[in-house]
């Protein structure tokens, strides 16, 4: 309605012999017919009546006063007795010639007022008829969206939806299996990555765990066995057992055997646990490995061995002291171990292009080539029997653990004659 009685204002000009209204019936028929007509009147201020809608006849519309330039609307009743809505509008009707705007032509201009009415009842249902399609549109548009969102929604949340399934089906037992999300977004993937190195992390340890536990119970079953035979023996024939100190001997070699044992494994735990920090420095191969066979002498010369330290030059390494001397003290222990009576253990340090090495030599009449891809193995021994004795069958595992953590490299030969040399090369310079 507002719009057409702006129409109807730009209808009206003002030329040099006076003002014009260029009305056409024909785009504006309502102003003509006799059912349901619409109505108009243009006055001019002073004058009176300038232009009026062929449908009012003589008879005049409802006038209000109002600010100039004001468009005003209320409920009137028309010509014909029906109800309708009215429109005002004050307004200065446009110079049709630019070169007619002079400033003493527009300060004698006069203004003109425009009302405009038509029935409500059409127009009401009008409003109705738009605002009943545009809720409909409405309507449909927000359905479209909630399917929409919703299908997204469902569509975004079905890889989280996959990972809480995944996660809800981990146990201990399969910790192993990663989590698979088929095409997961960028935002999931870094989770579902960093979701599998945590589990294979749990895995790992709870492996660890596994492995320490069955170590411990295969370990500790025989000479627990034995210490409780030789107890219950002295317990129940006191007088026949001999010599009590021989007896006390024995289980105190047993203890000791159990607790060297119950050592070396949580060694072994703290550094497959990543527990041991490296803490490097300047490190003389020569005093270290001096001090470690001197450890042994006494074990060394009860056999008859020789132990023969051999430098060819002064050799300083940057590395962990203490890993540094556990590794080499732990190859001594083997070699004198394992080395038959009046033989000689000889360490040799040099240096190559590589880097300082050493090397640890001794006979071992009972070992053959393909043993030397067993011995590292946690709890390997060449006699299985010998279970009551001291080495548990740990010190090569360990030695592996500490050159892992020192990053040297391990090797083994056995000569035709017997020899088993076992090297650690890649020493850093110090």
């Amino acid at each position: 309605m507002i719009t057409k009685a702006q129409i109807l204002v730009t209808q009206v000009k003002e030329f040099a012999d006076g003002v014009d209204f260029d009305f056409a019936d024909e785009f504006m028929p309502e102003f003509e017919r006799d059912e349901n007509p619409e109505y108009f009147q243009f006055w001019t201020d002073g004058e009176g009546v300038f232009e009026r809608s062929r449908s009012l006849g003589s008879t005049d519309l409802q006038r209000k006063k109002v600010p100039q330039e004001q468009v005003t609307l209320w409920d009137s009743s028309l010509p014909n007795g029906v109800k309708g809505r009215s429109i005002q509008i004050d307004f200065v009707p446009q110079i049709h010639h630019k070169e007619d705007r002079t400033p003493e032509r527009l300060s004698n201009q006069k203004g003109m007022t425009l009302v405009m009415s038509r029935e409500r009842e059409s127009l009401l249902l009008s409003i109705w008829l738009s605002f009943l399609i545009i809720a409909a549109e409405v309507l449909v548009i927000l359905a479209l969206l909630a399917l929409l969102i919703r299908r997204n929604v469902t569509r975004g949340l079905k890889p989280l939806l996959s990972l809480r399934k995944e996660i809800s089906e981990r146990h201990v037992d399969n910790l192993h299996r990663e989590i698979e999300i088929p095409e997961p977004p960028v935002e999931i993937e870094p989770l579902v990555i960093q979701l599998n190195q945590m589990s294979r992390r749990i895995g790992k340890q709870l492996e660890r765990e596994r492995q320490f536990s069955a170590d411990v119970a295969h370990e500790l079953k025989t000479p627990l066995a034995e210490q409780l035979s030789l107890t219950e023996v002295a317990m129940r024939w006191p007088d026949e057992v001999g010599d009590p100190a021989t007896v006390y001997k024995e289980v105190l070699e047993t203890g000791r055997n159990m607790q060297n044992i119950i050592g070396a494994l949580l060694e072994l735990s703290r550094y497959e646990s990543g527990l041991i920090e490296l803490e490097k420095q300047e490190c003389s191969l020569s005093e270290i490995a001096e001090d470690s066979a001197e450890r042994f002498s006494a074990e060394a010369d009860a056999k008859g061995i020789e132990i023969s330290v051999e430098n060819t030059t002064e050799t300083v390494v940057m590395s962990g002291r203490l890993e540094l001397a556990l590794t080499i003290t732990n190859l001594i222990s083997n070699a004198v171990h394992h080395a038959p009576e009046n033989s000689v253990i000889r360490i040799v340090i040099g240096d190559s292009d590589l880097g300082p090495t050493l090397g640890i030599s001794n006979v071992a009449p009972d070992l053959h080539a393909e043993d030397l891809d067993n011995m590292f193995h946690r709890l390997w021994r060449k006699d299985s029997s010998r279970t009551g004795e001291l080495h548990a069958g740990l010190g090569l595992s360990l030695v592996v653990a500490y050159a892992d953590i020192l990053s040297v490299t391990i090797s083994t030969t056995l000569s035709e004659n017997k020899v088993f040399t076992i090297s650690l090369s890649g020493f850093e310079r110090g």
